[in-house]
This record gives structure tokens, sequence and C-alpha cells, in this order.
């Protein structure tokens, strides 16, 4: 809107619900005592020192004293506010009367102009009386009417002698009053505390008074700021100047009815009480900035004050209200607060608010409040900004009475240690009472967290830390008041033995857990470190009782905070620096000053050494090791437990010894040297071997062992058993009577003996003479127990045991030399031992003493191998018995049958049977591996004797190897049963050996008779080139490959081998690879060779590389080469003139190296140089596949050259109009994904880049460059395009006049010039988009409404009706010209325009009949090598008629693209199971071409065949057709149906289900439509199109069937084969087109990744 026509408007008043407004603000204020609080606060404003507050009740005024005590429950009629300040000035009536116009005065409290509009949340008319006049309020509607006139009779006066000014509220509705009485006089001492002139408030029913308070203020102190403190901020505007303190007494009386209202008795009068609270104040000057001041005077409607006041109450517990009833205390407990509490203190702007301070003190202050005034204002920048100094003055103040209160505490502290210090111990109660006043005064500075705003309390609590420069804070420690700095928080851990440490006193800890927390979590306590610690202990000397209480943390400090890498050096430090005094009660060590660092041991309370004997001193006293587990102990100090080796090695050393009394030296003392004994035995089993040698080594000389001849050593002492002489020294002990086991052990460890030597009691059995060798055994039997291994040993070596005699043996020998007195060693002729004292006893002590002593209880293994292998029968029986029946027992452990691999002792059969003794390698269980000429063991030798035997249960698998690589079966079934048999011991085989055994000739092969080697002639084949089964339909693969079958259980070992299921695509290569000639022989023509091609081809990528590498060196592929064998105009005259139908060809073939063969990727190139080059076969497959292996591609041997002539200046109309349409076109054409291009696409917009010229002639000339020759040809063309590179370089397009304008060939020649990479369809998809109508294309999916709305401007589209025609015209002229061959010429026949329509010599020459033999898949048209794809999509029909189409005008083409959609949608699911093939054709004019797809051709009816319904496809077969042969079939159909129709159905946009399958066994019917629904040959797909789509080449069959569905949807518009057909046919393959293009890109896509 412009200011012109601002200026014309007319002004209209805003409109504004006044009642509405007003009910909004009342609904932000939270009570209704609101209305008071805001009528006081205007009455302090107007320095009013009296108010009064009265409700006056419906009815009479006078109330009989027995209603009193209902009166508050009564409904009331009116509300009265009154108060003694300045009446009401000129300007006080004018705000009266507007909303939001606040008082303006700065040092009022009043801001936002809505104080006195709470009256209207009791009423709707009040009235205010002031001075001589009154003013009322009413509603009219929605908006408020104000009346003003003079009073009749003055305002009444109050006590003060100044009139009152009132406030009359008529009740809207009838209540009693707002609150209890109580609750009132409670909000009038929290009203009045922070008042500035208000001094005494009442409340009166009627008459009647309820309450009364009244403030009383003591004269003010001016408290000195402490050196240090900040009182400003940095850039702050509030600067603190002075600090003053008072007693504010507050005294409430309440009518003492309300209190005794539950009373029989009433009572009228007055209780009174009162409370005193210390008022701490801070004068505050402000000096803000002009934009400061503008911006608060913005938001409060006044500027900022330029003096202004904070405080707040501090009060104690022992300051509590004086009175003498005590329910009244209610009204002062909102003021007095709590001070552990976290929001019972408030902010007060006058009146108290919502907003609480998180200290115990009430704070008043000139605060910016919320408009509800509840809240701290912390949104607005400014406003915020004001609060925020203001807080900071709080934090000052607040911390300025913490210090002043601390100081106190700190004097008081002083004083009682000055009475300590001159022995006048002070009460205990003394220090109790200022740790609970310090504790106090923390939990009433606690810093809650503040509601609603956080933030209130957040930044007074950073004032109070941050207030002062030095930033520590003096608090109380149990060393008294220090800097928070040097006391550590309280830990009773720490306590007990931290003597110089100042810590935070229990009491105080447990009562301010709040400020505590604040203070750790600003760093400022600090709990004891490490450090501190070492430091006060290294300082201190600890008795035992703190040693205990040191050593106990230390422990739990390990536990819980020391990480394992820094254990040792804490432990370290701690021993270093701690020290104890040792008690009396050692009587060695006792009263030293030990450091920990000499301790390395411990006694606890569990151990056996007795604490009150002589310790080591590096030992830790047991009055303080009996408080910790040893593990503790060992953990954290690495001391261990007093071992009571170390005790007996302190107690013998000669210091101990000499200072040690009588009855502590175990030398002296038999009762002491007892005691130490049984102590030692107690542990004596768990020590090791070195400490018990050491130990006997230190006391075997040492006279400690009580005997009856006093103490002895050892070594000198011996067991009562041995007491067979007088003058032994017998062990005895004064106290034990008993010698206990482990007692026993001990001193035997120690030297004391159990017997006598075993030579002295034989040389004095010897000075006697009485005893034989037999007593001799028996005396030894009874002493046994007593003999030592070195006794036995002895006996061991002597020879004094008598052989029994044989026949030449006998004498003395050692025992170890003889077997037991049996029967069976006898019969095996076995030493035995001479025993004459009765019959022989095994289980006699006699004879296990012989047995211990060396005595054989069985004969040697070796000797008893050796009777198995003996010459006679009964001995060799006799031993194999024995042994077998002892093996368990005696000789499984020693028994290795390899270790008497040289010894025949196992019995065994040979191959024929024969029983012979074999060693044990030659001898095996299993009874199948006699087939390989292996020895088996004897049949009357069990399963379990051959096991004890150690006989093995086959031949090793490498045995076995070695006999089949050196003796391989030459025989089939001799084989065939080995081979079932190492079937058998497959899992013996390694991997190795199975490789071994597939490369060795081991299997027998005997030839045919027509095998060139004569029949039966035997041939040994290696594994990995043999085959099980012949592949289906694999005849050639029998030439190929050797083939065995050995039956099924053989099959599994011959496979381990190697020998391969089917022979793989590799295999095939390797023998393709040996001769390739003869390989295609035996192939049998050139088409199966190139089937196994096309498989070598699909599976090229996972041949190795090496392979790769042979097959490039390989003459294996096959090329083509079309060679000349008639002309019927050798000679011609001119370039071009020569018709393709002059010349015949016979195609040959030639297996070459792949660099020898050719990949045409040009079809106008193959044409001229067919004859001279080897071509590829065209087939996507094959093509890569030869490329991949090194054939070029015959583009690139090819260079170009153009000679123009007669080439015009400037530019025609028609090369402008060509230029114009490649230009529109082209992007187009570039948008369908051809993204590189050799020059940026905005250079051919500009008129100096791309050209177009007409010129008389072009002659291109092509020069072939092949390895042996080089080969030109020239010809004369219809379009070219030049580049010329360089700074002027340029691209042009020359278009001959001597021929009939040819799309395709501009569009070929500008597809070579401009893409980097061409592809095989890119000249004809361009050439579609130049020829084809706008209106086509877009039904097509091409963008060109902006195209066809520029030719509308041009005013250049055809009528509507011409149009449609003219659109088919392109698409005539595009089958037209896109089918002229290339190397034809054809005059122009046509001026007008060069995108007319074509004359008649222009169309396609008729091909062959599609129900003609030539229709195969050796068709030429198919299969020779040539661009097939473009020659197919070129006439944009597969089945053209015989007879020659008429001219488009002579048919109806309006509705074309009507009749296309009804065709399509004409197509209809076929639902019956037989069909009718017989129907009768409708007959339309025009010719009638051949019934290839006529059902009538064939007579054959169909049924369903049940069960083939493959992804929706329903398949019919012939009445005579087998059922079984379509069952062979059925992945066939499943190909058919998913990689042909289903994408088919996906392009012409139609229903699957109306597609079809047949299958019959003879005719020509190639597809046919049946009532809309259309059905497609099964058995010509299979023959033509399956072995391509199995290979994953889907393009040949996706065009083909393509346009044989369009022909058979064409049917269902036009039955018959007339022109009609023939145009719509043409008009659905062209609309559907570009879908089937897209279709085959993305599956050319696919096919290449």
């Amino acid at each position: 809107m412009s200011e012109s026509d601002c200026d014309q408007g007319v002004d209209e008043e805003v409109q504004v619900n006044q009642r509405a407004l007003i009910e909004k603000i009342l609904a932000r204020y939270p009570t209704r005592l609101t209305i008071f609080r805001e009528l006081l606060q205007n009455s302090d404003d107007a320095g009013a020192t009296n108010a009064e507050i009265r409700f006056i009740t419906q009815g009479s005024p006078a109330q009989s004293p027995s209603a009193l005590p209902k009166i508050w429950e009564k409904p009331l009629s009116k509300w009265v506010f009154c108060n003694d300040g300045r009446p009401f000035s000129e300007n006080d009536w004018k705000r009266l009367k507007s909303i939001a116009d606040g008082n303006p005065d700065e040092d009022k409290i009043g801001a936002f102009g809505v104080g006195f509009y709470s009256v209207f949340s009791i009423t709707d008319e009040p009235r205010v009386k002031s001075g001589q006049e009154w003013m009322g309020f009413r509603w009219k509607g929605d908006q408020l009417i104000a009346s003003r006139g003079n009073l009749l009779k003055p305002c009444s006066i109050s006590p003060s002698g100044k009139p009152w000014t009132s406030i009359e509220m008529p009740c809207r509705e009838a209540s009693s009053i707002p609150e209890s009485p109580l609750d009132i006089a409670q909000f009038l001492v929290m009203s009045l505390t922070f008042m500035t002139s208000l001094r005494s408030l009442s409340v009166f029913v009627d008459e009647h008074c309820l309450a009364h308070v009244q403030k009383e203020y003591s004269e003010s102190t001016t408290l000195q700021i402490p050196q240090g403190f900040i009182t400003k901020r940095p850039n702050g505007m509030m600067e603190i100047k002075t600090v003053h303190s008072c007693v504010l007494t507050i005294t409430a009386q309440v009518i003492q009815a309300i209190l005794q209202e539950k009373e029989e008795k009433n009572s009228f009068g007055l209780i009174k009480s009162s409370i005193h609270v210390t008022l701490y104040s801070a004068d505050v000057e402000v000096s803000a900035s002009e934009k400061i001041t503008s911006e608060l005077k913005r938001a409060t409607k006044k500027p900022p004050p330029r003096v202004c006041k904070l405080s707040l109450i501090h009060h104690e517990d022992n300051r509590r209200s004086q009175g003498k009833h005590v329910p009244i205390d209610y009204v002062f407990r909102n003021l007095r607060g709590e001070a552990d509490s976290s929001n019972s203190a408030r902010v007060f702007i006058g009146h108290t608010t919502s907003q609480s301070t998180g200290i115990g003190a009430h704070v008043s202050a000139r605060f910016i409040p919320t408009v509800d005034r509840e809240s701290i204002d912390f949104m607005d920048p400014y406003v915020s900004l004001w609060n925020k100094e203001l807080l900071y003055v709080g934090g000052f103040l607040a911390r300025m009475v913490y210090e002043r209160h601390v100081a106190s505490i700190q004097e008081s502290w002083d004083q009682a240690m000055q009475k300590l210090a001159s022995n006048l111990v002070p009460h205990h109660t003394l220090l109790q009472e200022l740790e609970a006043r310090f504790g106090q005064l923390l939990r009433f500075f606690g810093f809650h967290e503040t509601a609603p705003s956080p933030m209130f309390g957040d930044i007074m609590k950073d004032a109070f830390f941050e207030c002062r420069e030095e930033k520590s804070l003096p608090i109380l420690s149990n060393k008294g008041v220090k800097s928070v700095y040097d006391v550590r928080q309280y830990d009773p851990m720490l306590l007990p033995f931290l003597k110089n440490q100042p810590m935070l006193p229990e009491s105080v800890a447990r009562a301010s857990l709040n400020m505590i927390q604040i203070l750790g979590v600003r760093s400022i306590l600090r709990s004891a470190s490490f450090d501190d610690i070492l430091t006060d202990l290294s300082q201190s000397v600890l008795i035992e009782e703190e040693m205990v209480a040191c050593l106990r943390w230390r422990v739990l400090l390990d536990a819980k905070q020391i990480e394992e890498s820094q254990k040792q050096m804490v432990r370290d430090h701690f021993l270093q620096k701690v020290k104890f005094l040792r008690g009396n009660n050692d009587p060695v060590n006792g009263g030293r000053i030990t450091l920990l660092k000499d301790i390395r041991t411990c006694v606890l309370w569990n151990s056996d050494i007795p604490h009150d004997r002589p310790l080591p001193p590096h030992t830790l006293p047991f009055s303080i090791g009996r408080n910790f587990q040893e593990r503790e102990l060992q953990s954290s100090f690495g001391w261990s437990s007093l071992g009571v080796l170390d005790w007996v090695e302190y107690l013998i050393s000669p210091s101990t010894l000499k200072a040690v009394g009588k009855n502590d030296n175990m030398t002296v003392s038999a009762g002491f040297a007892e005691q130490v004994l049984m102590v030692m035995s107690g542990t004596w089993l768990s020590h090791p071997e070195e400490h018990k040698s050491k130990v006997v080594d230190m006391l075997k000389d040492k006279p400690v062992v009580p005997t009856r001849n006093g103490l002895r050593p050892p070594t000198k002492s011996y067991f009562p058993e041995a007491d067979i002489f007088e003058d032994l020294s017998i062990v005895m002990f004064p106290i034990v009577l008993d010698i206990q086991e482990s007692f026993e052990q001990l001193l035997e460890s120690l030297g004391v003996k159990k017997h006598l030597e075993l030579p002295i009691i034989l040389r004095r059995i010897s000075e006697t003479g009485g005893w034989s060798t037999e007593d001799l055994v028996k005396y030894l039997a009874s002493i046994r127990s007593l003999l030592t291994d070195a006794d036995l040993e002895e006996l061991r070596q002597k020879e004094v045991f008598r052989q029994e005699p044989m026949s030449n043996s006998g004498g003395r020998t050692v025992l170890s030399n003889l077997h037991e007195p049996l029967s069976i060693f006898r019969k095996l002729r076995l030493p035995l031992l001479e025993w004459k004292a009765g019959k022989w006893n095994s289980d006699s002590n006699e004879a296990k003493l012989l047995f211990e002593i060396g005595l054989r209880r069985h004969p040697k293994l070796e000797l008893l191998i050796n009777h198995m292998a003996d010459s006679k029968e009964n001995i060799r029986k006799t031993a194999l018995e024995y042994f077998l029946q002892n093996f368990q027992t005696q000789y499984s452990t020693d028994y290795q049958p390899d270790n008497f691999g040289n010894v025949k002792y196992i019995p065994a059969k040979g191959q024929d049977g024969t029983r012979c003794l074999r060693r044990p390698g030659e001898v095996f269980v299993n009874r199948a591996c006699s087939v390989m000429g292996y020895f088996v063991v004897d049949s009357q030798l069990s399963e379990d004797a051959a096991k004890k035997l150690g006989i093995l249960n086959d031949p090793p698998a490498q045995n076995i190897i070695n006999i089949l690589l050196e003796s391989p079966p030459t025989q089939h079934d001799k084989a065939r049963a080995y081979f079932e048999y190492l079937a058998k011991r497959s899992d013996d085989f390694t991997p190795d050996d199975y490789r071994t055994l597939g490369s060795a000739p081991i299997i027998p092969i005997r030839l045919s008779v027509a095998h060139p080697k004569g029949h039966n002639h035997l041939v040994m084949e290696k594994p990995n080139e043999c085959f099980l089964k012949l592949p289906p339909g694999g005849v050639v693969y029998a030439k190929l490959f050797t083939f065995v079958n050995f039956g099924n259980k053989a099959e599994m070992f011959l496979r381990s081998c190697g020998v391969k299921e089917t022979p793989s695509m590799q295999d095939v290569v390797k023998i393709l690879l040996k001769d390739p000639v003869v390989f295609r022989d035996i192939v049998g023509s050139d088409e199966r060779y190139l089937a196994q091609l096309r498989q070598i081809a699909t599976n090229y990528q996972t041949f190795p590389n090496e392979l790769k590498s042979q097959m490039r060196e390989s003459p294996m592929f096959l090329g083509f080469r079309d060679t000349l064998i008639a002309t019927q105009n050798p000679t011609p005259a001119d370039y071009g003139d020569v018709d393709v139908d002059d010349y015949q060809y016979e195609q040959r073939s030639e297996l070459l190296l792949s660099s020898e063969i050719v990949i045409v990727d040009e079809a106008i190139a193959f044409t001229h140089f067919r004859d001279s080059i080897y071509a590829a076969p065209d087939d996507d497959v094959l093509m890569a596949f030869y490329h991949n292996l090194g054939s070029p591609n015959l583009t690139s041997l090819i260079t170009e050259s153009c000679q123009p002539a007669g080439v015009e200046k400037y530019e025609s109309s028609i090369s402008k109009e060509i230029r114009d349409r490649i230009l529109e076109r082209l992007p187009l054409f570039l948008g369908e994904g051809h993204a590189q291009t050799k020059v940026p696409r905005d250079f051919l917009l500009r008129g100096d880049y791309f050209k177009v010229r007409m010129c008389q002639e072009l002659i291109l000339t092509r020069i072939l460059k092949l390895p042996r020759n080089t080969i030109q040809k020239a010809e004369k063309v219809s379009a070219t395009v030049t580049v010329t590179t360089g700074a002027k370089g340029c691209m042009t397009l020359l278009v001959s006049k001597g021929f009939e304008t040819d799309m395709h060939e501009i569009a070929n020649s500008i597809c070579k010039a401009l893409l980097l990479t061409p592809r095989r369809n890119d000249s004809f998809v361009f050439a579609t988009i130049l020829s084809t109508d706008l209106y086509a294309l877009r039904r097509r999916g091409y963008k060109v409404d902006k195209l066809i709305r520029e030719q509308r401007a041009r005013k250049d589209v055809l009528p509507s009706t011409q149009g449609i025609g003219r659109r088919f015209e392109y698409q005539q002229q595009s089958q037209a010209s896109l089918s002229v061959p290339r190397y034809r010429g054809h005059p122009n026949k046509s001026d007008s325009t060069i995108f007319s329509s074509v004359s008649s010599e222009t169309l396609p020459r008729e091909p062959s009949p599609i129900g003609s033999s030539s229709f195969g898949p050796t068709s030429d048209w198919l299969h020779r090598p040539k661009d097939w794809f473009r020659s197919v999509l070129s006439h944009h029909q597969p089945f053209p008629s015989r007879a020659r189409a008429s001219s488009p005008s002579t048919v109806l083409i309006n509705n074309l693209d009507h009749d296309v959609q009804r065709a399509v949608s004409g197509c209809r699911p076929e639902g019956n199971l037989v069909l009718d093939t017989r129907r009768k054709a409708s007959t339309t004019a025009g010719p009638i071409m051949d019934p290839y797809c006529d059902v009538r051709a064939s007579e054959i009816g169909f049924v369903s065949f049940e069960g083939l319904v493959l992804n929706t496809y329903k398949a019919f077969v012939a009445q005579d057709v087998p059922r079984e042969l379509m069952h062979s079939k059925r992945g066939c159909m499943e190909r058919l149906g998913s990689f042909i129709l289903s994408p088919l159905a996906t392009v012409f946009k139609m229903n699957p289900a109306t597609l079809h399958i047949f299958y019959d066994q003879r005719g020509n019917l190639l597809a046919f439509n049946k009532d809309g629904g259309l059905f497609v040959n099964l058995r010509w797909y299979e023959e033509w199109h399956d072995l391509d789509v199995k290979n994953g080449k889907t393009d040949k069959s996706l065009i083909f069937w393509y346009h044989t569905i369009a022909h058979e949807i064409a049917h269902n518009v036009f039955p018959t084969h007339n022109t009609e057909h023939e145009f719509l046919f043409a008009a659905i393959c062209g609309n559907y087109l570009m879908d089937l293009v897209k279709l085959l890109n993305i599956d050319r896509d696919q096919q290449e990744a």
C-alpha cells in the first residue's frame, strides 16, 4: 500500500472490551487476599501510617456477644478499606480511572497501574472517598463508567488525626470473609514487615476488632563494610554505600474468642504476642546509563530511582515470639520462616511475592516483578539487568551478615580456648552451643534452589561467594574459626588420629548439608587428601589405639580409591611417614617408637604364636594386629603373618638368648622348649622343604628336645619304640604325656630316631649267631614301620636271598632277580625265590616286605614277549594267556607294539588262510583290507585280545596310498573292491592324500572296439580327469571326457579323489584349448560351438587369470566373414548407386585368435568391409566376451574423411529448419541419460559453434586399418558432421541435396560427433525424437509442454485434426526413413519441407512372410552379423504383409489414439478350460494378409493344463501333446513368463492375466487373439529364444514378442489383416516404443553390471 493510499484513509477508534480486559488482569492474581496487598501498597505509597479493613455483614451492625463467635461465618454485604495517607490529588483521580497508568513517582512501588482494579474481583460498583470528593464505578455493558462528585460530609478521622481515604466494595455475591482470622492476621504481619510508612493495621467485622498488628524499629546502627568487600560489580550500575541494622519488633493482637471458639466461655479481649528480628539494610546508589534508564522507563512507566535500599531479616531460634498463648505464634510463622527450608522465605516488593529467596531471610528491595507481582522478571533484558544488580546487593548483604555472626562465634571460641590454656576447662556445652550456632548460621544461608525462578537463587549465591576480593570463607572447625581452604570435610575415619588438621565438626556437617554440598561443588571445602593426612601424621607419634584407627583408614582407602598401578607408591609414602609408640606388654621392645617402614610381619588374633612371648622388632604388636585380617595387612602394607619358623629363628638367635630371661630361653627352660616345639608341630607339615631344612640345621646341635636325660640335641634323642638299651636318651616332656602324630613328625624331621640303625642290628645279630635268613625276614617285617628308605635300599643291594634250584642255576643273588614261587612261573621256566618256611603266602607280612624290597610278582614285559614268540607252542600259549589276563593291571602302561616291531608274536592269517606269526604292524583286524593283500588277525583271537595286543583295525592311510600308487588295480572288479573299501576309510585320508591320488593314474579303463588303440585296451586314468555322470543332452561330452561307473559305494571315494560329477565350464575350456578344431568337429556345427562359447562367456568372470591368459593366446574364437559370390553390376558408374540386392554373399566361419576378430559396433561400416574382416557373432554376451579377451571394435579401426561439394555459404531455410529441429529436440535426447558429451551442451546453442549447411554432394571415405593391410572405400551419403578444433572450433552438419533427407543419417552423425560413448540404439532413439510429432512424444512421457507452447506462440501448430494426421505422417516417415539402407540414395521428391510425408519409393521392402520357413532361428534377418536391433526397430513391425499397405490418406485416422487405448483395454483373461480355436474372422475393406496368426490355421483343440499356472499365466496344450512332455517344459515356461511376458505387460500397461501360453507340436501358429485373450506359442519361443534368455540375453526376445503382442492387440479392433489393422498395429508400436527402449536399456545395464 502506498503513502497516498494511507493519506486517503479515515481514522476509526479501536474498541476495547474493558470488562474482558479487567477479568484477564484479575485472572493473573493468585489469591483473594491479593486485593488487600494492592490496596496496602497504594496506602504505603500515599504515606499512610494506619490502615483498616472492615467487613460489613448483612443485617443489623449491632451484634450480641453470644453471636460473636459466628460473625466471620455470616455473609458479608460490603468490604471497606481505609488508610490515612495523603488525600487524592487531581492526578490521582485521573490515574484512578485509567487502566495501566501507573504511579510515575520513581520512589513508589506501583508501576503497572492495575492495582486498584483488583477490587473488581469483589464488586462491580466500587466507590472511593478521599478528601472532599468521591468517585464511583459501574458497568455499562462491557464498558466501565466512572462518576465523580463532592462529599456531603467530610471523611472520618483516623487515630493519627488524619482523615481516612476509604474504598467501599459492595459484594457482588454474598460470602464470608476470604480467609480465617488467623490467616488474615498472618497476612497483615507479612504485609506490614517491609512497608515504608505504614505502622499499624487492623481488621474489623462490623464494629468488632478481630486482629491488630503494629511494628516498631529500634535505633539504627551503621555497620562498617569490612575491607576486601567489592561494593560494585564490574561495569555495574549499583554501588553499596552504607549498611546498617536495627531490631524490628512486630506485635500482633488477636481476639481471644478466635483461639477459644470451641470453649463454652467467650472472650472479646485481645491477646498479644511479639517477635523481634534483626533488620539489615544496604543503601545503594544507582548510576544507570541513558539507554538503561530509557528501557526501564519503557518497561515500568517510570525512571529508575537514583537511590534504593535492600533489606533482609535475620532471626535466631532464641528470638522467638513472646506471649502467653502459643497458638498466636501461628501469625509469625511465615515471618520467621525455617532456616533449612527451601522456599519459606520470600522476596518482598512492598508486599510478599511467590519468589523464594533460597535462604532463611526475607529480602525486600525495588525488584521489578511480573505484572501479577508474584515473581521477578528475568525476561526483559534491561529489567533482568536491574534485578540482577539488586541480587548482587542481596548476596553482598547476606555475606556481611554471615561474617558478622562468624566473627561473634570466633570471639566466643577464643575466650573458651583461653580458659582451657589457663587450666580453666570450659563447660562442654559451650563448645556445643558454638557448633550449634554455626550450624544454624549455615542452614540459614543454605542457598536452596529457588522458585518459581531458580535464577534468583543462583545469582544471589554467586554474589555471596564473589563479593570479596579474597574468595575464602570463614567457617568453624574443630580447631576454631579457620579459612575454608584450611578446613577439611568431616570424616569419622580420620578424626581419631589426625591431631593437627582442622576439620568440620560432626554436628555442623550433619546440620547444614545443603551449604556443605555447595562448598564442595564450588571446590572451596575439600575432603582431606592423602597428602594432608601424611603431613599431619609426619608431625605426630601415634599411640596404639590411634594406630589402629589410622591403619583401618588406610586399609579402606586401598580398597576404594587407589588404582592398582599406584598402590606401591602410596604404600611407600605412607610407611615412611607414620610412627607409633609400642606398649609395655612387649618383654623386649616395649616403650619404643617404631617406624611403620620397619614393620614386615604381624601377629593376629588367630595366630598360634603366643603374643606374650618375645617377638621380633619387625613384627606389628598383637594389640594392633588383632584388629585386622591378614589379607588386609598384606594387601595394603605388604605385611604377612609372623611365621613359626621365623619366630623360632628369632628365639634361637644369640642376641635373643642373651636378652631374654630364663623362662623365655628354650635352651634352658624345658617348659618353654616344649611350648615352642608344640607351636612348631602345628604348622610343620605346611612349610616348604627348604624352610624345614633350615630349621633342622639350626636346631640339630641345640639342646632343645626334653629327654629322660635332660635337654638334648634332636640327633641324639630316640622315640620310646627304640628303648632296647638303657643308655639311650628317650624323649620325655614335662607337660605332654602322649606324643601326637604331628608332634612325632616334627621330632622325626628334627632327627629324633625311632629305631636303631640296620648295620647295628645286623652286627648284633651276627654276634649272637642264632638268626637264619627266614628269621631275619620275619624280624624285619615286625619292625617294618621303623625301617627307613636307606634301610630298605641296603636290603635291596645285599645278595642274601637264595634262588630255587633248577637244572643250571642256584645260589644267592639280589632279590630283584627272583620271582615269587608260583606254579605258572615254573611252567614258564622263570627264576624263583627259594622258600622253605612252610607254604608260600603272598598276603603275609613277610611276602609284602619281600615284594617291597624287590621280589618280582610278575615277569618283565620283554621277557614275556619273547616267551610269546617261543618256538614251543605250549610256552607260547601260556605266555599269551598270562599277558592277556594281566594286561590291564601290569602291562597296559608299558606295552607299546612299536617297541617290539622286530618280534613275530602276533597270531595271524594270510590272504590264503594260512596261520602264522607276524610282527605287530603287519596284522590288522578289519578283514576287508585283505582284498589289498594285508594279513588279518587270527580268528581264534578275540576282539578284546586284539585290542590289548595293539593291533590296528585298518592299515595306515599312507601305506594304502603307497600300494595304490605302486600297484594300482588293473581289473574293473578289483578296482571296484579297492574303491569300496577305501570309501569306508574316507575320514582317514587328508586333503593332501586325496590330491596325490587325484593326480595319479589309478583308475583302469577298458577301451571300446571303436577306439583307435584297439578293443579291450587298458588305459589308467587320473581321477581328476574323470567324471561320474553325463549331463542331459551332453552326448558331445561323452566324446570329450572320460566317464566312470564303479557303483554308488565307490563313488564317495572317487569324488574325494577329484572325480567330478559333471564337467564344469573350466573343464570344457581346458579341453577346448587343447585343440579347438577337434572340439568344433566333435560339437558338430557353428551354432553348437557358439552355444558352448556363450556358456563359457557366462562363466568367464569366475575363471582364474592363468586360464584367461591361455584363452587369449588360443585360436578358439569363431569369426564370420561374408564372401562375395555373385554380383549383377560389378562396376558401378558412381558412388552409392549400387543396390544391396545386387550383391550376394556367403558367410564363412573360421577359428581365430580373439585379436584377429572384430566386434561390429556400426552396421554401416560393416556393410562396406564385411568381406574384409572376421566379425564376432551378433550376440551381446559373446561380443562382451570377445571384447574382454582382446577383440577390437570396428569403429576403432576405421578413420573417416568427408569430401563435400557445393557447400552453401550461408544458412538456408531448410538448413535453419534442420538446425532448429535438432536444437529443439536434442535436450530431450540428452535427457535420456546421456550426461557425457564431448563438448559442453551450451556450446551447441551458440550460433558460431553448431552449424547446418546444405551441399550438392557428400562423399565419405572410410579407411580400415588392419594388422596386415589397409582398405579404403568411399560412398555418397546424405549427411555427416565435421568438427574443427581450436579457438574458433565448430561442429558443422552437412546435408546433401542429392538424397531424401534421412533423419537416421543425421542422428547417427551427430551421435558419433557429440557423445563420448554412443550406445547401439542411440541413433535410432534420436532419429525417432527428431521425426516424431511433439504430441506423440508427450504421450510417450517426454517433457515437451514448453516446446508446444513455443510453437503455439509462433502460430506454427496445425489445427487439431490436421495435427493428428501430421503426427501419424511423422510416424510413417520415421518408419520409412529409418528403413532405407544407408548405401542407397533416393532423389528428393518434395521441396515443401523436409518433415513432410515421404514418397512411396522410400517405404521398406517386403521381407519374408512370417509363416515361411525363413522365419526361424537361422533366418538371415535375425542372425546375420549386422545391426539387428536397428533393422528390426526401423520397420516398426516384425510381421509386414506381402501386399503393400494403402496410403495413409485412405484410412480414417482421426480417432487413432482412441483406438490404441480401446485395443489395449480390450484384452481379457481366458476363463474357459477348453479353447474352441475355430472362429469366424470378421472382414474389413482392404487386402487380406497371410493367416500366420489366425486361429483358423489350426484345427487342433487346446485344453488347460492343470498345475501350469505360472506367475499368473495360464497354460494350454494341444490335445495330442503328452502330459509328461509338458512337465519337462516347466522351466522354459517360467522363463517365458518371468523374463518376457511380465516386462512386456508392464510396457503395454495391461493386465498380465490377459496373456496366455499354449503349446503344440506342429504348424506355423505363432500367436493368436481369442475374444481379447492373447496366446503365445511356447514351442517357437523355446526353439528361437530360450537359450539366449537362459544365458541372460533377453534383448532380441523382448523386441520380437513386443511386436508380436502389439500385432495381436490390434486384432481387438480390427480382427482381419487389412489396412486398418496395419495402421493400428504401427500406432501401437510407436505409442509404447520408448517404454520398450527404456526396458532394453535397463536390461542391458544389468547385463553389463
